[in-house]
């Protein structure tokens, strides 16, 4: 018995033709099929390549009258070519159909029968069965394409290297306040009990200003056989600081430089046999320092300074019409206390 038309090659071909033929002409360049056509076979493959070529394929044509053709497979190799066809009669008005699938390089053969041969539209019928099949072979190669899976990238062996980070500026302790008692010595002199206090600016991470006041509590004391002499310094200063070390280290130091104002008050104290007197002198008293500071917590600090200064002019302590010493030369001073300081802000 004769096959009739199938149904289902049909369904294919239309999935082909909406699914599969957009597809192909999206491609940058046509794709192409060779078509091997045995000469007595040659009307029903020109109504194939007609078909073939309404699915936007281009056909590359062969004849298999050619001695020694190469395998279906060489034919599309050589070509670039998504399948290679070969047609040829098997007698009895049947035809062979055979197709290289390219991709996955599969051969499938069909064996067409033929109509009746009192049918006139035998020729057309082969021909649209064969473009069916045809169809469906491009539909499972475009259905293969759609599923294969996506190759992972690979790890990248090297990381990208993150950028590095620089650390933004760190605030700066531009204002500091400090406080503490001193001591201040003189040569022949018992050492003075005064309070320090200053303030400090620092403009720049390094570099500053500084004003400080020594105020008197107890006297320095000069003892002599025509009495006593006691004496209440105060001084003012104002200077220029250097760090000497990170600001940031927990023990950090500072150097001081300073021009400075002493008034000297001198209460004589004489025996019975001499008269008493009391004195006011103003001095120049330039310094130099050093400041040792630990820090407590981020803003507070215990100090120890130290500083050395002279005076101008020289004041001479006289007793009963005599010289009895002169002070502040050298002038001698240590200081303990807590600062406090307030950032400023980065730079």
């Amino acid at each position: 018995m004769r096959a009739k038309l199938s149904f289902v090659p049909l369904l294919l071909a239309c999935g082909a033709v909406l699914g599969w033929a957009p597809r192909a002409r999206a491609e940058s360049a046509p794709k192409a099929v060779v078509m091997v056509v045995d000469p007595s076979a040659l009307p029903l493959a020109l109504r194939l390549r007609q078909e073939i070529e309404s699915l936007g394929l281009i056909v590359k044509w062969q004849l298999a009258e050619r001695a020694r053709l190469p395998s279906l497979e060489e034919q599309a190799t050589n070509a670039a070519a998504v399948a290679s066809i070969r047609i040829a009669p098997m007698g009895g008005g049947d035809v062979d159909m055979t197709i290289f699938d390219r991709a996955t390089g599969k051969t499938v053969s069909w064996k067409l029968v033929g109509a009746s041969a009192a049918d006139p539209a035998a020729g057309e019928l082969i021909a649209t069965r064969s473009v069916e099949l045809l169809r469906a072979s491009l539909v499972e190669m475009a259905a293969r394409a759609t599923a294969e899976p996506v190759t992972a990238t690979p790890p990248n062996p090297n990381p990208p290297v993150a950028p590095e980070v620089t650390p933004g500026p760190e605030s700066r302790e531009s204002f500091s306040l400090l406080v503490g008692p001193s001591l201040l010595y003189s040569n022949d002199f018992r050492a003075s009990v005064l309070v320090l206090s200053g303030l400090t600016w620092m403009p720049f991470s390094r570099a500053g200003l500084s004003v400080s006041v020594l105020t008197p509590v107890l006297p320095a004391l000069l003892r002599r056989p025509e009495g006593e002499v006691e004496l209440y310094a105060s001084f003012y200063r104002l200077g220029a600081v250097l760090e000497a070390t990170s600001p940031q280290s927990r023990v950090s130091l500072r150097l001081t430089a300073a021009a400075g104002l002493g008034r000297l008050q001198l209460h004589g104290v004489a025996t019975p046999r001499y008269l008493s007197a009391t004195e006011t002198h103003l001095v120049a008293c330039p310094s130099l320092g050093v400041t040792a500071r630990v820090a407590l917590a981020s803003h507070a600090h215990v100090f120890v300074d130290a500083s050395g200064s002279t005076a101008f002019p020289k004041t001479v302590i006289r007793l009963a019409g005599r010289e009895a010493t002169e002070w502040g030369r050298p002038a001698l001073s240590a200081a303990v206390g807590l600062e406090l300081s307030a950032p400023w802000g980065a730079e």
